[in-house]
């Protein structure tokens, strides 16, 4: 009996080991100072007439968005040890790569978890070493990130419900 509780203690522990997660990351953040944290639902979006019938069957694959960041400047105490733990998250093997690029002075990378038509999460990793760093989530059913890109094609036939937007505004300020 009791090297069972041991094996079960263990495997608890090595659960809660392995779960330094990207969930865990927003959770344990998003309040702290220094750090900018945002979560966005996929109803914020409106389509206008127009789109095509692709392009909403692929925004409707998209459920919500989590962004946490932080700006470098003004938050020197704490940045080195943000950033730190940032690197390290970036390092989960849970998710895929997709790509890596870089765009006036901004390392992005971004993962996938799920299949490559198939997708449950997008990460997004941006880090500049003059302004600060930042992960989006994009949390869906069946994304597919070929089909969200060309998506950024139609991106003028989108509309932001700004009625939420204001909302939105209100609570950030």
């Amino acid at each position: 009996m009791k090297k069972l509780l041991i094996v079960l203690l263990a495997l608890v522990g090595l659960s809660a080991c392995k779960d330094a997660t990207v969930e865990n990351y927003f959770v344990d953040n998003a309040e702290k100072e220094g750090y900018f944290a945002l979560d966005l639902p996929a109803s914020l979006i409106q389509m206008k007439t127009g789109i095509s019938p692709e392009a909403k069957k692929t925004l409707s694959s998209i459920k919500k968005m989590n962004i946490i960041a932080m700006k470098k400047e003004g938050n020197a105490a704490h940045y080195t040890t943000a950033h730190k733990k940032f690197k390290a998250l970036q390092k989960n093997t849970t998710y895929e790569d997709l790509m890596r690029f870089k765009n006036v002075g901004t390392q992005f990378s971004v993962k996938i978890l799920g299949e490559t038509d198939a997708v449950k999460q997008i990460l997004i990793f941006a880090d500049n070493k003059d302004m600060g760093f930042g992960v989006a989530r994009i949390l869906g059913d069946e994304m597919n990130p070929g089909k969200i890109i060309q998506l950024k094609n139609e991106m003028g036939n989108i509309d932001i419900d700004g009625n939420q937007l204001s909302v939105l505004h209100n609570l950030l300020n």
